[in-house]
């Protein structure tokens, strides 16, 4: 029974609603989104504040934590990041670095036959209009361009390795060779940068393997494509940086000594051998890229989001639905209220509309007034 206390005189006292009893949320009860309490798995309003409750997302069991995790939970704060989209930025900026000494071969290779080198085998060039000078200031210009995108490859690559390995753990990888911070570190420290960033790519390659086991040993042999790439980009870097300072020293004009002319022929074959590998390298980094990415997407694809996590935005979703059922009932329940023929025409209903506080229920129960207790 519910009713409303009328003063003798002055507007009838605001239903303060029910009184909420705090209650202790028992194991295998959620809290209730409003008053905390604890609601159990049959339950479809909540026994404190009358929320409906059977809008929200159910509970999961706890014993399964086995599973992609996209938010922080019991494997830490490492989780899953597709890598699809910085796959194809670092891929496009290797590629271009790629084009770009094809360009600077080819101007090596016209720059070769101004000072009578010949024609090379398998490059038959014909002459150029361009002059000398016209050559060295192209190749110059195409040289720091090739540098520049080297550097933001560079980076690219570090952020793009720290992502992958730290992927793990939200893969369900637990057993890590290597800290986290090596991934970023490796690149960096004199000595280590020749091994580590190798051991970090082949191992972040291995243990994205879709049917490996979280802490088991993965046997997968690591491709030949994986220890190319790492081979030529050593021999590559260094070469191309030789070929670079002695470029630099070359003047505007051909030389005309004959040990000007071997020092000038040497350079550009310096060149054009560091370009060539520094294409194969590209090509074979671009495949080692696509490789990880795809089977990191297939381990996501195969483990699917474990059953113990529920993220905010499904309680959000949830409540935000049960409070706009709820208004609807209020409302449906003041026009109730308000067709009553047996209300007392003197009576101020008027405090029915205005909102709520926030510290009370938003939930009121209706359907008894004053024919029930009477004014006194």
């Amino acid at each position: 029974m519910h009713a409303r206390r009328h003063p003798r005189f002055g507007p009838p006292d605001r239903d303060r609603g029910p009184i909420v009893s705090p209650r202790i949320v028992a194991p295998g009860e959620r809290a209730c989104p409003r008053c905390h309490d604890g609601i159990r798995p049959t339950d479809l309003y909540c026994r404190s504040c009358g929320l409906d409750v059977k809008l929200l997302a159910p509970l999961p069991p706890t014993d399964r934590n086995v599973g992609v995790w996209t938010t922080p939970g019991p494997q830490g704060i490492d989780v899953y990041r597709p890598l699809r989209r910085s796959t194809r930025v670092l891929q496009a900026l290797v590629l271009a670095v790629a084009a770009v000494g094809v360009l600077l071969g080819a101007v090596g290779l016209l720059m070769w036959r101004q000072i009578g080198g010949g024609i090379w085998p398998l490059f038959p060039a014909t002459s150029s209009s361009l002059d000398w000078s016209a050559l060295h200031l192209w190749a110059t210009r195409l040289a720091a361009l090739q540098v520049g995108l080297v550097v933001v490859a560079s980076i690219a690559t570090v952020l793009w390795t720290r992502r992958a390995y730290r992927n793990l753990a939200g893969l369900d990888v637990h057993a890590k060779r290597l800290a986290p911070g090596w991934a970023t570190a490796g690149w960096f420290v004199p000595g280590a940068n020749l091994i580590v960033p190798k051991a970090i790519v082949d191992y972040t390659w291995r243990a994205s393997e879709p049917r490996a086991a979280s802490d088991g040993e993965w046997r997968s042999p690591i491709p030949t494509v994986n220890h190319l790439w790492w081979i030529c980009t050593l021999v590559a870097l260094p070469i191309m940086a030789l070929a670079f300072m002695e470029l630099s020293a070359l003047g505007t004009t051909p030389p005309s000594l004959l040990g000007d002319i071997h020092a000038a022929r040497a350079t550009l074959v310096l060149l054009a051998v560091a370009e060539l590998l520094v294409l194969f390298a590209a090509g074979l980094f671009v495949r080692t890229l696509g490789s990880i990415t795809e089977r990191q997407a297939l381990r996501a694809a195969r483990l699917g989001p474990p059953a113990a996590m529920v993220t905010l935005a499904d309680i959000t979703s949830g409540r935000a639905a049960a409070d706009r059922a709820e208004q609807e009932r209020n409302a449906a329940a003041l026009d109730d209220l308000d067709d009553d023929p047996g209300a007392d025409e003197g009576d101020d209903d008027s405090w029915y509309s205005e909102p709520w506080p926030d510290d009370e229920p938003a939930l009121a129960r209706f359907g008894a007034h004053d024919d029930l207790s009477g004014k006194y």
